[in-house]
């Protein structure tokens, strides 16, 4: 295993995110510290839902535009 394996820090939390007009729930925000086969830098992680957001290391950002919860 990569020695430097430990590269991922919680960075924030959030009650609401607003996203393409959707707001999403307790938000985690977890961010790479160095830039490893093409992994995003921020990470969004909305409770119940999952990734919802990603930013990464060439400052693209995706974001989540549809999605479904089967209960």
């Amino acid at each position: 295993m990569d020695p430097d394996y430990k590269r991922l820090k919680y960075v924030a939390n959030y009650d609401t995110l607003n996203i393409n007009g959707n707001n999403f729930y307790e938000i985690r925000v977890f961010e790479n510290l160095k830039q490893y086969n093409n992994q995003p830098k921020k990470f969004y992680y909305a409770r119940n839902v999952g990734l919802i957001k990603k930013e990464l290391f060439d400052g693209t950002i995706w974001e989540l535009k549809n999605y479904f919860i089967n209960e």
